[in-house]
């Protein structure tokens, strides 16, 4: 951690009344060459503001590869903008545009999960319009933009694989298990735990091969297989195409 960091942190962990907010400013500018921001900090003696200026350049410094990360994030976002966002303005004209023929019949927390994406829209497409207003900004202000936008992105994925995914059949076999045998009763909370489980979790596993961070890659797989095999064991029921996803993620079916 170099000396300006170490310098940036010392004052954010400062009480608000121990903050010399003249001092704290100028090494703000120092760091982002805004004056007019200066000023009004200085002026209005704007200590919240202060605070979340230097916040944000702190946490873009201890970043591990902060740059390198950004430059990732930079490339993910134009296969989201060609991606998800060119769907956006046809799925809002069209909200049952993808709905299961059995929708009305589903649980409310799987249905909850088409009208969240429909939420989430508006909002990946306000940062777009930010990031593209943005474009010569510096990589530290770009970054927390571009790191919500590839999170919403794979939010957004995350439902429409639950929810395509869910099956009602599977769910009610279990149940009926459970009241014939109450001794060995199937835990059908742990079951969707299992599947929210691994659909949350399909996209970090490839985004750790990507990186070939290697240990969290097999830590990560190997509490993804504990679920796939409770799955499994349990008959709950998995989609053949799901089965080819985690194979492919090197998830092993026995």
């Amino acid at each position: 951690m170099n000396s300006l960091t170490d310098k940036i942190k010392e004052i954010l962990d400062c009480a608000d009344s121990d903050i010399r907010i003249e001092e704290a400013a100028t090494l703000l500018l120092q760091i982002n060459r805004n004056r007019v921001l200066y000023e009004n900090i200085v002026r209005r003696g704007n200590v919240e503001k202060l605070r979340y200026e230097l916040q944000k350049m702190y946490d873009f410094r201890i970043q591990e590869n902060a740059v390198e990360e950004t430059k990732k994030l930079e490339k993910k976002a134009e296969t989201i903008l060609t991606t998800t966002l060119a769907k956006i303005e046809e799925k809002e004209k069209e909200v049952k545009r993808g709905r299961r023929s059995d929708h009305e019949e589903l649980p409310e927390n799987i249905k909850a999960k088409v009208v969240e994406n429909q939420t989430l829209y508006p909002r990946m497409r306000k940062i777009y319009e930010q990031l593209k207003l943005m474009a010569n900004a510096r990589p530290c202000d770009r970054y927390p933009f571009l790191k919500e936008l590839k999170e919403l992105d794979e939010k957004i994925r995350r439902n429409w694989d639950e929810y395509d995914a869910y099956d009602a059949s599977a769910d009610r076999a279990i149940e009926e298990q459970a009241e014939q045998e109450p001794a060995a009763a199937v835990d059908i909370k742990k079951i969707q735990a299992a599947r929210k489980y691994l659909s949350d979790n399909k996209a970090k596993l490839a985004e750790l091969s990507v990186q070939e961070d290697f240990n969290k890659q097999m830590e990560l797989q190997k509490k993804m297989q504990e679920r796939l095999d409770l799955l499994i064991q349990s008959h709950a029921g998995i989609s053949d195409e799901q089965i080819r996803e985690l194979q492919d993620l090197g998830l092993h079916v026995e």
